[in-house]
């Protein structure tokens, strides 16, 4: 009944998903690297730990393996999406990066740091209305 539970939570038992790590061809660490992503995010021991988004990261126990997918990557930021995130901006009185729809930078570095919450590795010191700035500029490019 627990394992049930998991699954519907949205991780897999790691038996589940062995089939896929066969299947797909394995990166080097510079590969991995390019993506922006930090593989050892959620090592406990410091040592970088085999992580592809196809593998996943397994859980401490070895039971599980967490994966996420973002369908963001496939809506541009064109100049309506920047509109957008500015009127969003105004209307909740600079909590606009509060939002769904940020810059690239901004967005990149709330997925990161929400990943890191779930792996438990989030500073809880970090004041979040700090990144309210930074989640409001402009990159200057339209993605």
């Amino acid at each position: 009944a627990d394992e049930t539970a998991a699954t519907r939570l949205g991780n897999k038992p790691a038996a589940d998903v062995s089939s896929w790590s066969s299947q797909m061809a394995m990166a080097d660490t510079a590969d991995r690297s390019r993506f922006g992503a930090t593989p050892s995010a959620c090592s406990t021991s410091g040592a970088e730990p085999s992580w592809m988004p196809a593998t996943g990261i397994p859980s401490d126990d070895g039971r599980y393996v967490y994966t996420m997918a973002l369908i963001d990557l496939l809506v541009p930021f064109t100049w309506r999406a920047k509109v957008e995130v500015g009127y969003h901006e105004v209307i909740s009185c600079g909590r606009g990066y509060q939002y769904s729809k940020l810059p690239p930078p901004a967005y990149a570095e709330r997925q990161s740091q929400m990943l890191e919450r779930m792996c438990g590795r989030f500073d809880e010191d970090v004041d979040e209305d700090a990144g309210s700035s930074e989640a409001t500029s402009d990159s200057g490019e339209d993605e």
